[in-house]
């Protein structure tokens, strides 16, 4: 199996790779008159083959997420611990990879719909995502539900009667509004647009997976160890204390391909090489054990 950490790679795919904005009624266009990804070396042996939507090409839906992935559309650069895990796979499967950014409905019908082969993203594993699309046997990142407050907010039960700002369209949205009420709640396309407002005092609290809460309070000067706050499994709140199980889906229909990545993902994770690229993005271990 290629160790993604290994600085003697068959094959290094750029992290700059290419990164178009894509809705979901272009995704089928934009493939078809893609310019060629870069070729692979000819003494590449895969470990793997399996189709793709493009021949030689793996094709990745993703949905901009820090730290899971970051794609720059100016630049076309792609980060990421998620591009992390790609690069390696594909240098094992001899194939490059091809970054599309799409929103994470386009993402769902360009899998669904076999016009993409992967997704990225920080996509939970859900019993409704996996009756349209393919899903790992195990998470990538384990990934609890947390709060971040600038106002002391620590506890689910602490944010009643307060304004909560959550991810549009994220796995809380629905379970904040039927706890708290629809009028308690404000949403936002990103979490890092929710953070902003929390800062400036629009809101009180921000809900949502911890990773994402992390990275957007550094990255708005918030003191991370005393304003994140991680949620526990609590009876009383089951359905919003849910820890996300992320993964990297795959169209359902590429049996060979979900095989493949289940079996790299699986390596990465005996050989200790998952937890150190967690790490290396600022994770914990616990993201990588499910142990908090």
């Amino acid at each position: 199996m290629t160790d993604p950490t290994s600085r003697t790679r068959r094959h290094r795919i750029s992290r700059k790779a290419v990164a178009g904005v894509l809705s979901a009624g272009l995704i089928a266009a934009v493939s078809a008159c893609a310019s060629a990804a870069p070729a692979v070396r000819a003494d590449c042996t895969p470990e793997w083959t399996f189709p793709t939507v493009r021949d030689g090409v793996i094709s990745v839906a993703a949905v901009n997420n820090p730290p899971m992935i970051n794609i720059d559309p100016n630049s076309s650069d792609a980060e990421g611990l998620e591009v992390d895990i790609l690069e390696g796979f594909a240098d094992a499967a001899c194939l490059p990879l091809k970054f599309n950014r799409v929103t994470g409905a386009a993402a769902v019908a360009a899998m669904s719909g076999g016009k993409m082969d992967i997704g990225a993203g920080g996509w939970g594993i859900t019993e409704e995502r996996g009756e349209t699309i393919g899903q790992l046997d195990e998470p990538t990142v384990f990934n609890p539900p947390a709060i971040l407050s600038n106002k002391g907010i620590s506890t689910i039960a602490e944010m009643d009667g307060v304004k909560i700002g959550v991810e549009g369209g994220s796995l809380y949205q629905e379970k904040l509004e039927a706890e708290f009420g629809k009028d308690n709640v404000s949403s936002y396309q990103t979490v890092d647009a929710a953070v902003q407002d929390m800062v400036v005092g629009r809101i009180q609290a921000a809900y949502g997976d911890s990773t994402q809460l992390a990275q957007a309070a550094a990255a708005n000067g918030l003191d991370v160890k005393t304003d994140l706050h991680l949620q526990k499994s609590d009876p009383k709140f089951e359905e919003l204390t849910k820890m996300t199980l992320v993964n990297l889906p795959f169209t359902k229909s590429n049996t060979q391909l979900g095989a493949a990545l289940n079996q790299y993902v699986s390596g990465l994770r005996e050989s200790g090489a998952l937890t150190s690229i967690l790490l290396r993005w600022g994770l914990t271990e616990g993201n990588a054990t499910g142990e908090f």
